[in-house]
């Protein structure tokens, strides 16, 4: 990934806190939705401490149902992210998340191709 991009493979700086004063806690899979992963990581989300966090869920697929309207409906920005690295990289670091999380590496190539970039200072499975 580092090849192909090196302008997403560098170290970000832990971008301040806005206003708000909150951390902000990102999201990224397609299966925020009626699947093993979308129904673990939907109490994350949904119990999250919102007076501490912001968070953002990147939806990558178009597969909506009950569970990834909950997700939207439980999250501060719930973006359905479709297309190529080039597009949705540059969305998800524009909202300077601290952490960005991926429940899900190795069952969708596009997710596992993300998280080999650096888009948020923290990045964790």
């Amino acid at each position: 990934m580092t090849a192909n991009f090196p302008q997403w493979s560098g170290s970000i700086k832990i971008p301040p806190l806005k206003q708000k004063g909150k951390i902000r806690i990102g999201y990224t899979s397609a299966h925020l939705r009626s699947h093993t992963v979308g129904k673990l990581f939907a109490g994350w989300v949904k119990n999250c401490d919102r007076s501490k966090f912001e968070i953002f869920c990147y939806f990558l697929s178009n597969q909506s149902d009950e569970i990834s309207r909950q997700y939207n409906a439980s999250c501060d920005k719930f973006q359905h992210l479709q297309g190529d690295i080039e597009r949705i990289a540059p969305r998800i670091i524009s909202d300077e998340l601290h952490i960005l999380v991926y429940p899900d590496i190795g069952m969708y190539a596009p997710a596992t191709a993300l998280a080999g970039l650096r888009l948020a200072p923290v990045q964790c499975a």
